[in-house]
């Protein structure tokens, strides 16, 4: 990490950090933390153990980026074996390391081991507008939406097209799995 003349400003080449991809299965657990996962959620935080069971269960792979020995960022993705590959959460932390590139960087990685992604987010997350330059496509139809997820295990409903969420085809999410309802979220594919 390299600091300028201004001690305000916080600079760095991401070339320099230290990136990491990792199969879940060659990951200890006992030294990770998953607070981290915590700064990825605006509010809906499911908790360490929920992420880290998630990541046991599924096919999961992680992508992991360090500036020294301090985790600044990952993304993990779950294999469920469908042409689609779920996007778990990426998330760059503290918040001196974002809007430096190390989101993109760690999704495009993901992306040469995975090349077809979609991921939910909500209409208001900062992270549209990074998959949507990285290529993501906004899914437009309750069957396009259908065709991607399967038979994942929570259920979509109240689909509605609005003009005032940014012409995204938004709906609400029912999580059995989490039991919990998000709401205005929008789903992006590659």
């Amino acid at each position: 990490m390299a600091e300028n003349n201004n001690p305000n400003t916080f600079q760095m080449n991401i070339d320099n950090l230290k990136w990491e991809k990792k199969d879940v299965k060659s990951l200890d657990f006992s030294k990770f933390d998953f607070k981290i996962l915590e700064n990825s959620y605006d509010g809906d935080f499911y908790g360490e153990v929920y992420h880290e069971t998630r990541m046991k269960e599924g096919n999961a792979c992680i992508y992991l980026v360090y500036d020294n020995k301090k985790l600044v960022g990952l993304s993990y993705i779950k294999n469920y074996g469908r042409k689609y590959i779920k996007r778990g959460s990426t998330v760059v932390f503290p918040p001196e390391y974002r809007r430096k590139g190390i989101a993109t960087k760690l999704i495009k990685e993901s992306l040469e081991d995975f090349p077809s992604q979609y991921t939910i987010l909500s209409v208001g997350s900062k992270m549209l507008s990074i998959v949507e330059t990285i290529g993501f496509k906004r899914a437009d139809t309750e069957e396009k939406i259908k065709e991607i997820v399967g038979e994942e295990e929570f259920k979509l409903f109240d689909f509605e097209h609005s003009e005032k969420k940014g012409e995204y085809f938004v709906f609400d999410r029912n999580s059995v799995r989490r039991q919990a309802k998000r709401k205005s979220v929008t789903l992006l594919y590659i």
